[in-house]
């Protein structure tokens, strides 16, 4: 295997030589699950700091439901692409 290339795990049915893919094609993977670990941090910090306030019971459910409509639709987008590379 030529330098810079490596393993991915293949699917059924998937040539042996479409299970490597080189490393020019990990920017995109990378520049994915970078947004969706910021995504994914940002919910948990805005959770926290919702669960942490003095509101009441009722509008602290609501609002963190809110938040994670929220949260999973901006995923959302970034997750179609990452399963479509």
């Amino acid at each position: 295997m030529p330098a810079g290339e490596q393993y991915k795990i293949c699917r059924d049915g998937e040539a042996s030589s479409a299970c490597v893919r080189g490393a020019e094609d990990e920017v995109p993977w990378q520049a994915l699950i970078d947004v969706l670990v910021d995504l994914d941090l940002e919910y948990e910090l805005e959770r926290a700091a919702l669960s942490r306030s003095s509101l009441g019971a009722t509008l602290k459910a609501r609002l963190l439901i809110r938040l994670k409509e929220q949260y999973r639709i901006r995923r959302q987008p970034y997750m179609q692409q990452l399963a479509a590379l």
